[in-house]
């Protein structure tokens, strides 16, 4: 069952305004939707017409073909002999009839070999649909996880905002109460006045984000019903190695697959240039019933048919067509070189993306952990902080560092699960192997306890 029949089984209908989704939600939007594609169906349907009109060479060429003619003559000839008999004469004739003809190749490499080129071009357009398909999967999760990452640091940027906020009200209280110099009041409203901006700048993000979906599903969002959890999600355990992903990849690659069609295409094309010179041999039958009906001023009036059958072998030998021959066969072979380097490069780029990828997934784990242990002990040190400034014990610099690190290390944690859960996803699809089941996983990684709209509330 494919990606569309999956999902659009229990979608009844389609918002135009969605208020707070789940990832699996913006997908079912996206499927039904995103015009990129839509327009990869279209192209598909296009691509896979090549199959019949290079086959429609090979078969019977039937024609039918029916005339109808009139013509009318006069002769006049001029005697001084009086006793000469009237020589004018004016004649009126009617042709009508109709012929059939069939004609069947025998022998033409040339478009045979266009079939064939033609065949692995309908499997290719096959391929990039499912490609494209594929694709889908991995932009939805993509921008679905840039937006959840947006709200993620729109929460840690509030969060300091309010944070700095009540430390700029206090030591704008101790200044009042001669315990505190301007000096720090100036810079508890600095780092207010920056924590403002940055969180205007971070809601900013989740409008952009929020209206990337928008490209996909073509439905407006305000808000998701999930976010990035604060604590580590499950990590997948690896169960192959990068050689077998690799190796698995070769195999099941779609680019790499589409890349290996465009070559045997531009083989075939090649061929059926090179065979160009060559002779054609082709059978045609006809049959033809024609009609004379013509009238005379002295005589009676003729009525002629004629039917007439005839078969025949053709045989053609191209001789020469100006250069275009030769000038198209090399073209040919020069394009099919281009799809032999451009496969190379894909398989390199492909592998690169294995390679990539599957190091973020391996050191996601440990990242994911670092990450978390560097947000409590930033909090830990900010709390220590936070107590010697009320003792008198340290600086206010020091407090406001403290917070904006805290800040740091969750931004640094949220980036870091980031790009564990699209790593997990680019090696899949990658590897040619990813699927709707894989966003399932991933919607029920990620928290579905509270629920972030767009305007940051």
């Amino acid at each position: 069952m494919s990606y569309k029949k999956i999902f659009c089984i229990g979608l009844t209908f389609v918002s135009i305004f969605v208020e707070a989704e789940t990832l699996v939600d913006v997908y079912q939007l996206a499927l039904k939707n995103d015009n990129e594609l839509k327009a990869a169906h279209s192209q598909y349907f296009i691509d896979k017409q090549s199959e019949d009109v290079a086959l429609s060479r090979l078969l019977p060429q039937i024609s039918l073909e029916g005339t109808y003619g009139h013509s009318s003559s006069a002769r006049k000839a001029d005697s001084s002999n009086p006793f000469a008999i009237d020589s004018n004469k004016k004649t009126n004739t009617d042709t009508s009839g109709y012929s059939i003809s069939i004609t069947q190749p025998i022998f033409d490499l040339s478009s045979y070999r266009l079939y064939q080129g033609a065949v692995f071009k309908g499997t290719r357009a096959n391929t990039e649909l499912k490609n494209k398909e594929q694709k889908l999967i991995l932009r939805v999760a993509d921008a679905y996880l840039q937006l959840l990452k947006a709200k993620a640091d729109y929460k840690a940027l509030t969060g300091t905002e309010q944070a700095f906020l009540h430390q700029f009200e206090q030591v704008k209280l101790k200044y009042s109460l001669g315990l505190a110099r301007i000096a720090e009041v100036n810079e508890a409203k600095s780092s207010y006045d920056s924590a403002v901006a940055n969180s205007i700048l971070g809601q900013n993000t989740i409008d952009i984000q929020l209206e990337l979906l928008t490209v996909m599903t073509g439905a407006e969002h305000k808000g998701s019903s999930q976010f990035l959890p604060d604590t580590s999600v499950p990590v997948t355990p690896m169960k192959m190695s990068a050689k077998e992903w690799l190796k698995l990849a070769n195999e099941n690659n779609l680019d790499i697959k589409i890349a290996e069609y465009k070559k045997k295409e531009a083989k075939k094309d090649f061929q059926a240039q090179s065979n160009k010179h060559l002779p054609t041999v082709s059978a045609r039958l006809g049959y033809s019933d024609n009609n004379e009906d013509s009238t005379f001023n002295y005589t009676r009036p003729s009525d002629v048919s004629r039917e007439e059958w005839n078969a025949a072998l053709v045989l053609t030998v191209p001789i020469y067509s100006g250069g275009s021959v030769s000038a198209l066969t090399r073209e040919a072979k020069h394009r099919y070189y281009l799809q032999k380097d451009l496969l190379n490069q894909t398989k390199r780029e492909v592998n690169q993306l294995i390679n990539s990828s599957y190091l973020d997934l391996l050191s996601g784990s440990s990242a994911l952990k670092a990450r978390e242990v560097a947000v409590k002990s930033s909090e830990i040190s900010l709390q220590s902080i936070k107590r010697d400034y009320d003792s008198g014990l340290s600086e206010l610099k020091e407090l406001l560092d403290a917070q904006r690190a805290v800040f740091i290390q969750k931004q640094s944690y949220y980036d870091a699960l980031y790009t564990y859960l699209v790593a997990e996803l680019k090696l899949k699809e990658a590897a040619g192997v990813i699927s709707v089941e894989d966003l399932f996983e991933l919607n029920k990684k990620l928290s579905t306890e509270a629920s972030v709209q767009g305007e940051g509330t």
